[in-house]
């Protein structure tokens, strides 16, 4: 087992937009996990950020380790604040 360091050493980060397909693997166990754990559908939701990430309108990171996607962080501006 790798110890923290080793790991922070071989995980990068990039742009949101580029992981999309990469993303649909963790998304897909995300849905599940709402659905089992407190029985909400939130596969619409999963969806439009997919669609979003396709066209690169999202911003955001995604983590990888090795090979795998393991993480991802967005934001969004939803209308006028004030």
């Amino acid at each position: 087992m790798e110890n923290c360091d080793t790991a922070r050493r071989r995980s990068t980060t990039g742009p949101l937009h580029g992981h999309g397909p990469e993303l649909d693997d963790l998304w897909q166990y995300e849905v599940r996990l709402w659905h089992d754990r407190l029985l909400w559908d939130v596969s619409g939701a999963f969806a439009a950020l997919r669609r979003i990430v396709g066209r690169g309108g999202l911003p955001g990171k995604a983590v990888r380790v090795h090979d795998r996607t393991v993480g991802y962080t967005y934001y969004g501006i939803d209308g006028h604040l004030g």
